[in-house]
């Protein structure tokens, strides 16, 4: 048990470029509340009145605490003073033994040790008691940290909106007068002028930019008019913001590509076009008249191929092609290699390569084109009769 606590209670240190990461006591992020299950709770009976035998009544559930981290305990010592004033107990025994009930584990352990440690049950020692117990779940240098992190290092996510963002980072402001320090004082919360100068630089940065030219001075104004003007650039500003970073950012893209291949007609410029096999040039790939021949010219000996290997039908059977399979390879090889051929003059012409012509078979040919192709097919299949 002890060694669960220790794990959850450690700073987590981290050396990044020689500098060390320290995680503060309470973070950011709230924690997430779980259901809690028949047996991890004790439900007192309380009053909103305490002492009041007419006062409207409520039920408060209060989870077990053994191990946890030190918002949890926070929480916890929140609900059991709560407790502790619905059930009007005055008397330091009747604190002591409810505090005992709901307490187990390592948490009990330490409570108990320390209430010997601390002498008579009185009002003072139980006080004295539950700071201990505060002190022996919190890490080391816990108070100092968690001020040194709210005051330098804390930045409101972009995600969070500002008005969350405002309410948790006063929240663990109040959390700071439960803390323990490290001498006998009292550990005090940030001051509002403080804690105003950590929201306003704890914003993006073009938050504080955009305030900077409306000339917001957050000196001069409250928490809740600086939530007020921020939350008016999360509402308009937002997607201005980001269009420009994108229009920005795509621009440096497009300056640093010095060659741009495309397939489609919107993707060039108005005035100089891209051609796949000629580069930048008056048209784009699907215009251009060299590869839509030399496409033609590569269906049609395909289909030639084809009519090479089988006969027509005839009288409802079938007849063996006067190419044998030799002759048919041997076709195959010298169409395929003319077909080369022409492709490599076109691209040592154009020091392009031959990987880019990859997909040229799916480029579409115009009617015209497709009329070139189809009378081409018939004229190769008709010589094929011929020869038959």
């Amino acid at each position: 048990m002890i060694g669960q606590r220790t794990a959850i209670m450690k700073i987590a240190k981290k050396k990044v470029k020689g500098t060390t990461l320290i995680k503060p006591a309470i973070t950011l992020a709230r924690p997430e509340i779980e259901r809690l299950k028949t047996g991890q709770y004790l439900t007192l009976k309380c009053q909103n009145t305490p002492g009041d035998a007419n006062s409207t009544k409520y039920d408060l559930s209060i989870p077990y605490f053994g191990t946890g981290t030190p918002e949890e305990w926070l929480m916890f010592q929140d609900n059991l003073l709560k407790g502790i004033a619905g059930q009007n107990i005055t008397e330091a025994e009747g604190k002591y033994k409810l505090t005992e009930s709901l307490l187990i584990g390592d948490a009990l352990t330490v409570f108990n040790t320390k209430s010997v440690e601390r002498g008579r049950r009185t009002d003072n020692n139980f006080s004295k008691v539950l700071m201990d117990l505060t002190t022996y779940i919190f890490p080391k240098h816990a108070y100092r940290e968690q001020r040194r992190y709210m005051r330098r290092f804390l930045k409101k996510p972009e995600s969070m909106p500002v008005r969350t963002f405002v309410s948790r980072v006063q929240e663990l402001n109040n959390y700071l007068l439960k803390f323990p320090t490290e001498t006998n004082g009292i550990a005090e919360s940030i001051d509002q002028d403080e804690l105003i100068e950590t929201l306003y630089h704890a914003m993006p940065e073009w938050y504080r930019n955009l305030a900077t030219v409306h000339g917001f001075n957050y000196v001069q104004h409250s928490i809740q008019e600086m939530i007020e003007f921020f939350e008016r650039f999360e509402n308009t500003s937002s997607g201005t913001h980001d269009k420009s970073t994108s229009s920005s950012t795509s621009t440096k893209k497009s300056k640093k590509r010095k060659v741009h291949f495309s397939d489609s007609e919107e993707d060039s410029d108005n005035d100089e076009k891209v051609c796949l096999l000629h580069g930048k040039c008056a048209h784009t790939t699907e215009q251009c008249e060299d590869l839509k021949r030399l496409i033609r010219e590569h269906r049609a000996s395909r289909k030639l191929e084809k009519q090479g290997r089988f006969s027509s039908k005839k009288k409802n059977s079938y007849r063996k092609s006067t190419y044998d399979k030799k002759s048919s390879k041997k076709q195959k090889h010298e169409v395929n290699a003319l077909v080369e051929k022409k492709l490599k003059k076109l691209l040592k012409k154009n020091r392009a390569t031959l990987n880019e012509l990859q997909h040229f078979d799916q480029i579409k040919l115009s009617d015209s084109d497709q009329k070139a192709d189809t009378s081409s097919s018939s004229s190769s299949s008709e010589d094929g009769e011929m020869s038959e």
